[in-house]
């Protein structure tokens, strides 16, 4: 694997955190996102509702953990892996002396998940292995509810990931277009 990305850390040298769930679920087409074979994702009128209602989140979120949280949304990237990624805010844990990532949901269907789909599980995985965090929180917001969970960071979970991260970036590196999987490999928790 090539270190490019300590280099040249723009988002297509990195596996975002946003992007994590989808270089292994849709990663042909993430492929031509990320070799600009297609025009990348630029948003639509869901992500523009939640990007509306992201500081209302955080204000929910601060009511929910009583504690004033501080905006989030710069990016980093990991210092020895090609993994980046942003969070939505940040708590100051004062147990562990560390702030603590928190991603906020605003779904444009104004419904909370039943449970934290996969793609956001995985968002949070790589965000706790960016900054190097224990957990994370994820929390949802619609006008009627607010709903949030800590999300424990799994390092077998890393170790099964950053192979596929690898092996995707090296495509997109060599501009090798990958095959389709025969059968698309699923991460199975112990718990989540």
């Amino acid at each position: 694997m090539s270190s490019n990305h300590l280099k040249d850390n723009r988002r297509h040298n990195v596996v975002t955190a946003s992007q994590g769930y989808d270089i292994i679920d849709k990663q042909v087409p993430k492929f031509e996102e990320y070799t600009l074979l297609k025009p990348p994702f630029q948003g639509n009128e869901m992500t523009a509702y939640g990007n509306q209602f992201e500081s209302t989140a955080l204000s929910a979120m601060e009511v929910y953990l009583d504690e004033i949280c501080k905006e989030g949304n710069e990016f980093h990237v990991h210092p020895s892996e090609p993994i980046g990624a942003s969070v939505d805010g940040w708590i100051y844990d004062p147990e562990i002396d560390m702030d603590i990532g928190i991603e906020l949901k605003c779904p444009y269907t104004q419904k909370i998940y039943p449970k934290i789909p996969d793609r956001y599980w995985y968002q949070v995985q790589l965000q706790c292995f960016t900054h190097g965090t224990p957990y994370g929180w994820f929390g949802v917001w619609t006008p009627e509810e607010f709903h949030a969970e800590k999300i424990v960071y799994d390092q077998e979970f890393i170790d099964w990931y950053l192979p596929y991260a690898h092996q995707f970036l090296e495509y997109v590196e060599t501009n090798t277009k990958p095959s389709r999987w025969k059968k698309k490999p699923v991460y199975q928790p112990k718990e989540k």
